[in-house]
């Protein structure tokens, strides 16, 4: 407390330990505190509140406890408040939103819970809002679309819940990534997150969203990756014209029931499509084919018929292709709902009960037809000219015949499963 006069005070990247002395709020004068990754504990001292000078204050990567200081609130000079991947717990004060002058507020990665204060809506400057791994449990307030400033916003894996704000769409100058992951939000996901032109990134996985996908989100033209997966989506808008970088889509675990559409081409940049776990029916369109850069192709556990298309061959970059647990349960019918008979049906026909058709069907030869329905004929010998593949799960599906000896080249593959389907040789 001795040195009134500094201005600086850079010690972090060492291995100092110990608490931070209650004297620091002597040292007036002072503008920058880094005292990043180091071990420091115990509390921020009340008395950091007496540097109204202070610009920038990094604690980040310490193991510093308690509660965040109400005095904080006077600090009207501050601009980065840094204090992540420390063990701070309590509320996040009101006082906060008395700092107008702060644009970085970096407190992800403690044990925060409570609120998150409607106050914050008063940091207009705000450019970088981290609140993510706490224990926040609230509602993401209407007022954080007041930040229009703000460039970066993460809360995910927290305990916030209801739904997100249509507000959160008029965060137009947000860039990178918008996570919300790992939370208990419900409800629809707001057209208006389509208004977020900037961001290259788009993670809502592990809610409990309903519904539709807002068809609007093919506007998000820096759109690199998107996931949505862990959630109770019912359909979603791949018929649509995406942009032409998006790289990443994963739908997976969900209940979406639709067909996979032929329209296609507009995701010509996908290198990961995973739509595991849903209900996708109907056949794998040719137009899988028209996907260059694909690398992880994901259909497994859907409700996907036929066999599969000659265009997947063309895809000389994949290295995950999982078409397993395409196998749909034995479904019986009368003759009389079937659309022949079973006096006038030859092996190989397809056969249509209630509007459920297959060509691989069973007749015990007097009046009932049991479809099965899967993924189905040969293994193509063309699998093995993918030389980039490294797993290959066909398993839980109907495919017949040999299993083609020109897998053999695949010098690189790591995973080959074929187990439980009707091979023979």
């Amino acid at each position: 407390g001795m040195i009134k006069n500094l201005k600086h005070l850079h010690i972090s990247e060492n291995n100092l330990h110990g608490t931070l002395p209650t004297e620091i709020g002597m040292m007036k004068s002072l503008e920058i505190i880094f005292l990043q990754e180091n071990t420091f504990h115990g509390t921020i001292p009340t008395e950091i509140g007496m540097l109204g000078n202070l610009i920038h204050l990094l604690l980040h990567d310490n193991s510093l406890s308690g509660t965040i200081p109400t005095e904080i609130g006077m600090m009207e000079n501050l601009n980065t408040l840094h204090i992540s991947r420390n063990s701070i717990n309590g509320t996040i004060p009101t006082e906060i939103g008395m700092i107008k002058s702060l644009k970085f507020f970096f407190l992800d990665h403690n044990f925060i819970n409570g609120i998150i204060p409607t106050e914050i809506g008063l940091i207009e400057s705000l450019h970088f809002l981290f609140l993510s791994d706490n224990f926040l449990n609230s509602t993401i307030p209407t007022e954080v679309g007041l930040l229009s400033k703000l460039n970066g916003f993460q809360i995910f894996s927290n305990n916030i819940y209801g739904t997100i704000p249509t507000e959160i769409g008029h965060l137009q100058d947000l860039q990178r990534a918008l996570n919300l992951s790992s939370m208990f939000l419900t409800g629809t996901v707001p057209s208006e997150l389509g208004m977020l032109r900037k961001i290259d990134a788009l993670d809502l996985s592990g809610n409990s969203l309903t519904s539709s996908l807002p068809t609007n989100l093919v506007d998000m033209a820096s759109l690199e990756y998107l996931n949505v997966s862990n959630n109770n989506f019912v359909s979603f808008p791949l018929g649509k014209t995406w942009n032409t970088i998006l790289e990443t889509c994963d739908m997976s675990h969900n209940q979406i029931e639709q067909e996979i559409p032929n329209e296609l081409l507009g995701l010509s940049s996908l290198k990961a499509l995973i739509i595991s776990n849903n209900s996708f029916n109907g056949t794998m369109p040719n137009s899988l084919g028209s996907l260059a850069r694909m690398q992880r192709l994901h259909l497994d556990n859907n409700l996907l018929s036929g066999t599969i298309p000659d265009t997947i061959l063309s895809l000389a970059t994949l290295i995950e292709l999982n078409l397993s647990n395409n196998r749909q349960e034995r479904r019986c019918f009368s003759q009389f709902d079937c659309t022949v008979l079973v006096s006038n049906y030859r092996r190989g026909d397809t056969v249509c009960c209630n509007d459920i058709c297959s060509a691989f069907v069973d007749t015990d030869g007097s009046n009932t037809f049991c479809l099965l329905r899967g993924l189905r004929g040969a293994i193509p010998a063309g699998f093995g000219n993918m030389l980039t593949l490294e797993l290959l799960d066909l398993s839980s599906n109907y495919f017949a015949g040999n299993i083609p000896p020109e897998i053999d080249r695949l010098s690189r593959l790591e995973v080959l499963n074929l187990t439980n389907n009707v091979l023979t040789g």
